[in-house]
């Protein structure tokens, strides 16, 4: 108890803080529709973030997996923001190093994701990895007509 009561005589050495505004991160909003997608294709497709520390950044990659292709995922973006702040985000759209797209503010990385997520390939994607899952469903509940 005495070790209890030294420990309570040392100060608060922090400096006082000016309130904080909280802002969303990319990696939540990548999250959100990462969630979406699993919800909206009943778990057929599969919205996953994986998040990396890279020393002084961090990068979130977004992919999509399909559950009877078990170890394919589709690549469909990579971000990465400095440790200390979300913005400026450098959205990769490409595996690689490909093309870069600098967001400098949440409205900005918003509307870039949109245009990502509505482009026309990307819908093509997602509908033939539906159709995987469908097809391995229905060869899987085909009744056993062996004689």
């Amino acid at each position: 108890m005495a070790d209890m009561e030294h420990l309570s005589n040392i100060p608060v050495l922090w400096p006082e803080m000016m309130p904080v505004k909280i802002s969303v991160s990319p990696h939540a909003i990548l999250c959100k529709q990462a969630q979406w997608i699993t919800d909206y294709t009943k778990g057929r497709v599969i919205g996953k973030v994986f998040s990396k520390n890279m020393g002084r950044s961090f990068s979130h990659t977004f992919s999509l997996t399909c559950p009877c292709l078990i170890n394919y995922a589709y690549f469909l973006i990579r971000i990465r923001h400095a440790i200390d702040q979300f913005y400026p985000a450098q959205v990769f759209l490409s595996d690689n190093e490909g093309a870069i797209v600098e967001c400098d503010n949440e409205e900005n990385f918003m509307l870039t994701l949109k245009d990502i997520l509505n482009d026309q390939q990307l819908h093509q994607v997602i509908e033939t990895l539906m159709s995987h899952d469908v097809s391995q469903n229905e060869s899987t509940s085909q009744p056993d007509v062996s004689v």
